[in-house]
């Protein structure tokens, strides 16, 4: 049993595969828009120093940059279909092939009788 389980695990799919399958499926997972937004304000410190009997009091500028960094993923509203669509889709374009070979069958048939036709008439002369 353990060398079944110690298979299993050691012959299963791994993270790259789903990775790759789910790409296939769907694309648009690996497309992202990263927007940077840059902040920058001015610190106030105050440090109080206390020399014998002065106070002293420093005051310290000091710039602080914020950078916020945003991930999203960027997918047209349009290209989006649902499984079901996409069935619909294909099932629609089956239909219309069979309604293309039903509409041709019929002048087929009209070419086959003629040519009976045409041979009967040459087998009784």
């Amino acid at each position: 049993m353990k060398k079944l389980i110690l298979f299993l695990l050691l012959t299963s799919c791994g993270a790259p595969y789903h990775i790759r399958r789910a790409i296939k499926k769907d694309p648009t997972i690996i497309t992202e828009k990263v927007d940077t937004v840059r902040f920058t304000f001015n610190q106030v410190d105050t440090i109080e120093r206390i020399s014998n009997d002065t106070i002293y009091t420093d005051i310290i500028i000091r710039q602080v940059d914020t950078m916020f960094l945003t991930k999203y993923k960027f997918v047209e509203s349009d290209d989006i279909k649902t499984r079901q669509q996409i069935r619909q889709e294909a099932k629609t374009e089956r239909v219309e092939i069979r309604q293309e070979h039903k509409s041709n069958d019929w002048l087929i048939w009209i070419v086959v009788i003629l040519c009976l036709i045409f041979g009967i008439f040459l087998i009784k002369k």
